[in-house]
């Protein structure tokens, strides 16, 4: 009886095992010199969660996080290339009153902007699954603003004068030979997740001899 189990079980795991082995030792996503587009969408948003401790009040409506980004495969594990990240948030009315005993109301508008050199290290062989870390580094410019009957005792704000983003875990999944999904996790300017979509232009001949 054991053997009976054993052998349809041994069968089962040296077909899964042959299937990885034929996806993975002969291909991989990241093949050098070709081209990796991306565009995402972040969570959770940590503009507006900013945006509430510059000015108070709740979030009325907000934007994003969205991301795009290019790369260029280096070799097949360097990719380097840039990326754009882009959120804004407004918040509810917020009352104020002077020394008067004067009630005024305004809100807050808050715009980030991020536009980064991205560098990953891709780890993984494989012709459908691609893993991955890197960071992201440029210029990035924040503003909160005030609308309305604004508070002359509360400057408008301009914050994080630095883009960056830290992946430390990211997963990318090819349905197709140029499309796909992927998933990055870690922390930055506007968000700690991004999901999206992936595409992969160039080198389309070696995708398959690689």
């Amino acid at each position: 009886m054991k053997n009976y189990i054993k052998s349809p079980i041994l069968k089962i795991t040296i077909l899964i095992l042959s299937f990885f082995l034929t996806n993975s030792a002969y291909a991989q996503v990241q093949v050098p010199g070709s081209s990796h587009f991306f565009v995402g969408y972040g969570f959770p948003a940590l503009g507006p969660e900013a945006l509430k401790l510059v000015g108070g009040g709740k979030i009325g409506s907000s934007l994003g996080p969205f991301m795009a980004a290019y790369q260029y495969a280096v070799n097949e594990k360097l990719a380097v290339g840039l990326m754009a990240q882009y959120a804004s948030a407004t918040s509810t009315t917020v009352a104020w009153t002077n020394y008067l005993q004067q009630t005024f109301d305004y809100t807050w508008s808050l715009d980030i902007l991020t536009i980064t050199a991205k560098v990953d290290y891709h780890y993984f062989r494989s012709r459908k699954f691609d893993f991955y870390t890197g960071f992201a580094f440029g210029i990035g410019r924040a503003t909160a603003v005030q609308n309305g009957e604004v508070n002359p005792e509360i400057q408008n704000k301009a914050v994080n004068p630095v883009g960056y983003a830290v992946n430390a875990l990211g997963l990318r999944y090819m349905l197709f030979r140029h499309f796909g999904f992927f998933m990055e996790a870690g922390y930055g300017n506007v968000s700690m997740v991004t999901v999206g979509l992936s595409s992969i232009l160039g080198n389309n001949k070696k995708w398959y001899e690689y």
